[in-house]
Parts: C-alpha cells; structure tokens; sequence
C-alpha cells in the first residue's frame, strides 16, 4: 500500500513537473523588421458600460491590450465617445509598429491626446 502512494505521488510530480514550461514569455518586438514581418495589429473599440467606450488591441490575432479607462489620470475615467478611444487606439497601436513595446503612454501624451 506504501508503495502504491509513492508512486502515485511520483507520476504526480512528474507529470507537474513535465506540464511546467521552461520557456520565457517573449516580448514582442517590431524594431529593424521589414514591413512584410510587421506583426497584423488590429484594433477593435467596445462599449465597456452605456455611453462609455474602450479598446482593445491584437497582435497577431492575440489580445494584448484591453484598455476600459483613460490610462496615466489617476481615478477612474472613460473614453466618453467611440472618437475619442479610437483616438488613443491608433495612437497605441502606432507606438507598437514603431517598435515601443510596452507602449506606455506619458501625461504629456495623454493630455495632448484628450485636448485634440
């Protein structure tokens, strides 16, 4: 009976073990490619609650940015028009093809953005 709990413990293990990835997540970078291995960003604006917007960016087909609020304002500020998110989508999505990853964005940046 022991020795069915030691191995039942042991192919346990193993297995964990084996499902664990060694492999790093990698960044995406868009630097010093040509335009044909640029990665397909597409950018798709939602509605996050009635009458405020959001946006959401792919990279190759993989979510990798959900934003739902104005980011760098501290509290809590929506996108008031689908304009406006859309706006700050391409603007992202801009910095991405350009090779800034993450693409963080400034208080200057955003200002500027929200002024326009």
């Amino acid at each position: 009976m022991k020795n069915y709990f030691f191995m039942r413990n042991l192919i346990f293990f193993i297995f964990i073990f084996a499902s664990c990835s060694s492999e790093k997540p990698q960044s995406v970078s868009v630097a010093n490619q040509q335009p044909s291995n640029l990665p397909n960003i597409f950018v798709n604006i939602f509605e996050v609650k009635t009458g405020f917007w959001g946006y959401e960016i792919f990279i190759d087909g993989k979510p990798y940015i959900r934003q739902e609020i104005i980011p760098s304002i501290s509290g809590v500020h929506y996108f008031e028009n689908k304009e406006k998110a859309r706006q700050f989508a391409d603007f992202v999505a801009e910095k991405i093809r350009s090779g800034k990853i993450p693409p963080t964005l400034s208080n200057k940046e955003v200002d500027s953005l929200l002024k326009n």
